[in-house]
């Protein structure tokens, strides 16, 4: 399919003549993408994951250009665009390479790899062959920077599924302008600029806080990465940019120097990819600076500033990004800090030498041949290749076994019980709110002038004591570390004489927000009813950490009353510690509130778990082999759970009347230590060491 037309808008073919010829200088601004990555990736940039917005400012400048010039018949040699020629190339470059990875991958998980590994692979690689790893993941809302499960190999392909996507829509469109349209270029122009604003409209549209995994990899929220390049690739804005070189002159460098250390300060300055800011257009304005670099790059052909990006040793490593950036993640999830024993810079060292040496690899050995010399991936035959190689590859994916399960035993007999402190808010009051004012064993020995001179006795008689309140049934809630809890929590308050049910405890389960699918004050109250129960214990959900103070004082009080106009009590309970530090000081933070709200307001009660974990976070606080803690340092693993419920049993019955709490030997051994959510993901729970 193609089409052949002379028309340029009304602009000289030469203003994008730039592109058409190598330019070390675009391999000097892949090379500082990668690397912000591999420094991001290793804990050394908090910033560096917007090296990929400069791959997307790149990918989007360079395609369209491409397009241009073959729209112009200034690069096929008059036959306009040919779609089908277009996609073999772009396929030729990119597919070999990813589909050799995900083949070694899933091997090596096969043979070498844990179970988790190999569940990775299985779960994400069929849909990274065919580049739809972003919306998988979207759909399974794993978050690519915090991802509470252990790391996929192929978490990293979700900006290659973009990138894809964009190479298979696009031409279609730029083809249709040039088709129908009588000034493509103003077209395309216009087309692009309304393309990037709908997508950032959509990202604000869409964020509302919290787990930006939606906008962050959604196709639709990040295509305006890729327009800005595209814009920039027009006979328009390139006609603008070569008007601004020409009146700068010498200047130019001073203002590529500004923008690239603009660019390079917010991949130092930005606070994680959870920050707010990116999302509320943050992201845009990077993506904008990153295209106009690129812009300026491709248009000034010599001075200082493109003498160093061309630096040979930086251009190379340009030349091997795509493989650097393919190969990087499954190298440093498997050279792990618990895998090699390393860590800090003598790890990240080993692990971008790795990845370099496995990269030049693909380069020499699959990706340089595949795509300039071997003929037969070309044509008719080589579609038969493309399409053998994903049937082959989707059926080794599916042909692979399951991982076997690992859950560590432990030994119900050395389940450890922290000392039961009863806070004021649980423990039941023993006196009348009026006993200050009372002395409760007085002798009024004062004579009195009316009286003879005798004395008096005046006893005033002790109150009796007020009974502790009475529990006959439990209900559990909470996110999906109280999910992990429940089994646990079931087995001890039922060996304890009490009806207790774990129901109500759910991944992604919270207060705030304004979804009411998933806040408990909307669900529990039905839960109430059903089991019966007059005591709601929850757990603080990490998922509320994006609510201000005053908004989960707010859904405390609304959850109170949820609960307490179906005939029960609620009691707040501590979340366990996290192995992130920001997520940790929210999480102390909503504890502090919800400790202040029970004090202030006696609405519910308040219990700090603090006392059964180990802060900061270990997998094997024992060291008995068997982890209390899922290997993402946020989850729970049987030894960790009957703790956590055993101690819960005897702080319940410090404060209420009807619970016997038993032996946890009695109870900690029995079948809930194999429930499988225990594997997940596979491997989470296996024995340590």
């Amino acid at each position: 399919m193609t089409v052949t037309s002379e028309r340029s808008g009304g602009f000289r073919a030469a203003a994008i003549e730039s592109t058409w010829r190598h330019l070390p200088a675009l391999d000097g601004l892949r090379a500082a993408a990668v690397i912000a990555v591999l420094l991001f990736h290793g804990g050394y940039l908090e910033g560096g994951f917007l090296g990929v917005d400069l791959f997307f400012a790149l990918s989007g400048f360079l395609i369209t250009s491409l397009l241009i010039r073959d729209a112009t018949g200034a690069g096929s040699g008059g036959r306009g665009i040919d779609l089908l020629g277009f996609w073999g190339r772009r396929f030729r470059r990119l597919l070999p390479a990813v589909l050799t990875m995900i083949a070694v991958v899933a091997l090596w998980s096969w043979i070498f790899g844990s179970a988790a590994d190999l569940e990775g692979v299985k779960r994400d690689g069929p849909w990274a062959v065919v580049y739809l790893a972003n919306w998988h993941f979207i759909a399974e809302s794993g978050g690519y920077w915090a991802s509470f499960a252990q790391p996929s190999m192929f978490d990293h392909l979700w900006s290659l599924a973009i990138e894809e996507q964009f190479y298979v829509l696009w031409p279609l469109v730029v083809l249709a302008i040039w088709t129908y349209a009588r000034r493509p270029q103003g077209v395309l122009l216009w087309l692009s600029i309304a393309g990037a604003i709908a997508s950032v409209v959509t990202m604000f549209a869409l964020y509302s806080g919290g787990d930006p995994t939606r906008v962050y990899m959604g196709t639709d929220t990040r295509a305006s990465s890729l327009l800005v390049g595209a814009i920039a690739a027009t006979a328009p804005a390139r006609a603008l940019v070569q008007r601004v070189v020409a009146l700068l002159g010498g200047r130019i460098d001073v203002v590529i120097a500004a923008i690239g250390a603009l660019v390079l300060w917010s991949w130092w300055a930005v606070d994680g990819a959870s920050a707010e800011a990116l999302y509320r257009g943050g992201l845009f304005v990077h993506s904008l600076a990153c295209a106009a670099l690129v812009a300026l790059v491709a248009t000034v052909r010599q001075g200082p500033s493109v003498t160093a990006l061309g630096w040979a040793p930086l251009a190379w490593i340009g030349t091997m990004s795509y493989g650097l950036y393919l190969w990087h993640w499954p190298v440093y999830v498997v050279l792990s800090p618990e895998r090699t024993g390393i860590d800090g810079l003598w790890l990240l060292f080993i692990r971008i030498a790795v990845s370099g040496v496995i990269a030049y690899a693909s380069f020499r050995l699959v990706e340089d041949p595949l795509r300039r010399r071997v003929t037969w991936v070309r044509g008719g035959k080589g579609v038969v290749a493309l399409v053998v190689s994903i049937v082959g590859l989707l059926a080794l994916l599916f042909a692979l076994p399951d991982p076997d399960a690992e859950i560590a035993a432990f030994d119900p007999t050395e389940v450890s019980v922290p000392a039961v402190i009863v806070p004021p808010t649980l423990a039941p009051s023993t006196a009348p709110p009026d006993s200050a004012a009372a002395d409760t064993s007085v002798s009024d020995s004062v004579p009195d002038a009316a009286t003879p001179e005798t004395t008096v006795a005046v006893v005033v008689p002790s109150p009796p004591p007020v009974a502790p309140p009475a529990v006959s049934s439990l209900l559990w809630v909470g996110d999906s570390v109280a999910y992990d809890i429940s089994p646990a929590f079931e087995a001890a308050l039922g060996a304890a004489g009490v009806a207790a049910d774990g129901g109500g405890a759910f991944p992604g389960l919270r207060i705030t927000g304004n979804d009411d699918s998933i806040r408990l004050p909307v669900l529990v109250p039905e839960q109430v009813i059903e089991h019966d129960a007059d005591t709601v214990l929850m757990q603080v959900s990490s998922w509320d950490a994006a609510a201000s103070d005053a908004e989960y004082a707010d859904a405390l009080a609304e959850m109170a009353s949820a609960v307490g106009e179906v005939g029960a009590r609620l009691v707040v309970v501590t979340a366990p510690p996290v192995g992130n530090d920001d997520l940790q000081s929210e999480l102390d933070r909503l504890a502090e509130v919800a400790a202040g709200a029970a004090a202030a307001t006696g609405d519910f009660a308040f219990l700090d778990a603090a006392a059964v974990w180990a802060s900061p976070p270990v997998l094997d606080a024992n060291g008995d082999g068997a982890p209390e803690r899922k290997r993402d340092l946020v989850h729970v693993c049987p030894a960790g759970a009957a703790s956590f419920a055993a101690w819960l049993t005897l702080q319940l019955d410090a404060g209420f009347d009807g619970i016997t709490p038993a032996d946890p030997a009695s109870w900690a051994g029995a079948e809930w230590v194999t429930d499988p959510r225990f594997d997940d993901p596979a491997g989470a729970c296996a024995p340590v060491g």
